[in-house]
């Protein structure tokens, strides 16, 4: 399995890109793993996930993009 896909069913030759808002571990995955809160990942096939930016929140695992601080609110840290 390549790094940045994950197995699909119990057949190794069929393997697809991870998917937004996730990463794959790589190696022998036979799975992608949901980017955690406070983190994001707009690319497919990734290896990591991005931490929030400062201006904006992720509350909710497996996001594709962060979004803005609502208004009355303060989003002054990353990973938020």
């Amino acid at each position: 399995v390549d790094y940045n896909h994950y197995q699909v069913g119990m057949d190794d030759k069929i393997t697809l890109q991870c998917p937004r808002g996730s990463f794959c571990n790589g190696g022998e995955a036979s799975n992608f793993t949901l980017c955690p809160l406070g983190t994001y990942q707009p690319e497919l096939g990734s290896s990591e996930c991005l931490i929030c930016p400062i201006g904006f929140m992720c509350p909710e695992e497996g996001l594709p993009t962060p979004r803005i601080c609502p208004s009355g609110y303060v989003c002054d840290v990353k990973g938020v």
